[in-house]
């Protein structure tokens, strides 16, 4: 509970700075522009039908300041570190039960340097035993898309058919647990965007939530973060081979998303973050037409959506490019997909699945699997904990790290099983594959370098490699 006032009271600090910065007020009628002048007018037209005008960050070459990201995410993992470590040191050190001398396990491990840890939390997780039986139907023994392999006696594009017969069928007659169970062995490319619709129930809406108001939203009214996100789809979508050619889609579906009021009731976890809140609408904010109202009531969201987007949040809609061409099939997806699973992974809280429990998964899973590499990477200090460097993919989902189909290929198996929990797994996976690079390496640069490009792993073999490595070492294969 103390780390998630903590973040919502960094998110609120840094709007209204930027807010100061940027003389402008947290929500204004576009169109509307600071007293120096900024060129974000409402002129122009809207980009993949998302967003409306032209941008400051984009086209204004003179003003006294450009938009910058709200919140970065080395932030967050300092609080989830050392900031929530020292609060629970705080904690325990006026806890009567803790005044007789008497330590935990973690800390009595902690005391005698045999815990690398860097979560500010303790939590237990699931052992690697438990994690082989759960996710028994990722085992190399059975047929799996996303995982190419010369020795099956089928090939890829013939296993490829088969399943998109098999899921045309189940389509034809849908029932959500045969579609997950389907799902968990992957998804033919052409039946993913509908079959994970009918897996999480995405329709699309009409009314105030609908699409066509959401995006007149964004035509209308200016929140401080719309730009925000615009900057950040340049920065994360614009400059990526894989999105590149997406970027307008992207825009168009994060601004959509930051309009949903729905947002926060609708994630599987509750609000990812605390709601910052504004109102009563001050003056300034008020439409000229006295009969309009600005969209939200007299006390609103900041976003309206309830998130404030932190540096990499337009990465979570990326990959639904892939899956419609058009808005109106992508959105409802996207809004679905993101409040079932991706809010979770920057939850601060300790529901299952949500960031710390994730966190706590990934060190454990290291720990165990891998303690010589724990052992060399906490003799260079806390700038190289493993924690630190997998961070980024967890939050994300892995979204702008690996290439396009393996993200997608990795998201199959999220709706199949239900759970993000694989995520953290992969990242440890990760560790574990690199392991003896690891070991050579004698200074925090050299982990970073390690680690800086993904792009070359397949998802799914390492997943399986690491879960089932006495099954691949046997010969085992469908």
């Amino acid at each position: 509970a103390w780390a998630r006032w903590r973040w919502s009271s960094l998110l609120l600090k840094r709007l209204t700075e930027l807010s100061a910065e940027q003389s402008q007020p947290f929500l204004r009628r576009r169109g509307q522009v600071p007293e120096r002048g900024e060129g974000g007018g409402g002129g122009g037209s809207a980009r993949g039908g998302g967003g409306c005008g032209d941008s400051p960050w984009r086209d204004n070459h003179h003003g006294d300041s450009m938009t910058r990201p709200i919140m970065e995410l080395d932030r967050l993992y300092r609080l989830i570190t050392t900031d929530l470590a020292a609060h629970s040191r705080e904690v325990l050190s006026d806890a009567p039960s803790r005044r007789d001398g008497g330590r935990s396990s973690e800390q009595a491990m902690l005391h005698r340097g045999l815990w690398w840890g860097t979560l500010g939390v303790s939590l237990s997780t699931d052992s690697m035993e438990h994690l082989r039986y759960r996710y028994q139907d990722l085992s190399p023994t059975r047929a799996h898309l996303g995982v190419a392999d010369v020795r099956r006696s089928a090939s890829e594009a013939e296993l490829c058919e088969r399943r998109r017969v098999e899921g045309q069928a189940l389509l034809a007659e849908p029932y959500v647990p045969e579609l997950q169970l389907f799902a968990r062995f992957g998804v033919p490319p052409s039946l993913r965007a509908e079959l994970w619709a009918r897996c999480l129930g995405a329709e699309p809406r009409t009314g105030p939530y609908g699409l066509p108001r959401l995006s007149k939203s964004v035509c209308d009214w200016e929140w401080i973060t719309d730009d925000v996100l615009r900057l950040d789809v340049a920065e994360f979508c614009a400059n990526d081979v894989n999105y590149f050619v997406f970027d307008e889609m992207v825009e168009s579906l994060v601004l959509a998303l930051s309009r949903d009021a729905t947002v926060p009731s609708s994630c599987d976890v509750g609000p990812p973050q605390e709601p910052i809140l504004t109102g009563p609408t001050p003056d300034m904010f008020r439409p000229t037409n006295s009969c309009e109202k600005p969209p939200g009531g007299p006390q609103m969201m900041v976003p309206p959506c309830g998130v404030v987007p932190f540096r990499g949040f337009s990465c979570y809609a990326c990959p639904f490019a892939f899956l419609a061409d058009v808005l109106d099939k992508a959105f409802p997806l996207f809004r679905a997909f993101y409040c079932r699973y991706l809010s979770k992974l920057h939850t601060v809280g300790q529901q299952p699945g949500t960031l710390l429990p994730l966190c706590a998964l990934f060190e454990s899973l290291v720990f165990t699997t891998a303690p010589h590499v724990s052992y060399h990477l906490a003799q260079m200090g806390p700038d190289a904990a493993p924690l630190r460097i997998a961070f980024p993919w967890i939050v994300t989902g892995f979204a702008g790290h690996l290439k396009a189909d393996q993200v997608l290929w990795l998201w199959d198996r999220v709706v199949g099983f239900g759970s993000v929990q694989l995520i953290a797994v992969l990242a440890a996976a990760i560790f574990a594959f690199r392991a003896r690079l690891v070991l050579s390496a004698k200074v925090v640069e050299d982990v970073e370098l390690i680690f800086q490009d993904l792009t070359a792993l397949q998802a799914m073999p390492l997943l399986q490699g690491f879960l089932f490595a006495s099954d691949l070492s046997s010969g085992g294969g469908a």
